[in-house]
């Protein structure tokens, strides 16, 4: 049997560290008072909601640049892989009850931004970062 690449297991503790120190932000930013500002616009519903997604994306990416910054820093080849390495085990004990009761398949659209939050902005980031270390790479 292969041994496991030591940068594929830094990309599973980067992961593992990313994902609990992200759920952390987030309680601590639901408990600030941007959705309360948000909220007291009071816009319509779909506004508010579009609103929050925008800013939360935002909020994402800026949050997995760090953990971006590593994976990227590992020079690898083939960067989906790493990122999947990362990205996965977290997902899946998020999501865990989720893949246990099937009862909640059928509320499955209720799920599907917080996945989606959960899934994309670590790939996002890490290829904004690689495009950065690519351009400015040239540039010097």
């Amino acid at each position: 049997m292969n041994a496991i690449p030591a940068s594929t297991l830094i990309a599973v503790a980067i992961g593992a560290i990313h994902t609990y120190l992200i759920t952390l932000a987030w309680v601590y930013i639901g408990a600030s008072p941007l959705p309360m500002w948000v909220l007291s616009l009071n816009a319509p519903e779909a506004v508010l909601l579009n609103a929050l997604f925008c800013i939360d994306v935002v909020i994402s990416l800026i949050l997995c640049l760090p953990a971006a910054f590593l994976l990227c820093w590992l020079r690898p080849h083939k960067l989906w892989f790493y990122l999947s390495v990362a990205i996965l085990p977290g997902f899946l004990w998020h999501y865990r009850l989720f893949f246990e009761d099937a009862s909640l398949l059928q509320d499955w659209p209720s799920f599907l931004p917080g996945a989606l939050m959960f899934l994309f902005p670590l790939p996002f980031s890490a290829y904004i970062v690689r495009w950065y270390f690519q351009t400015s790479d040239r540039v010097h």
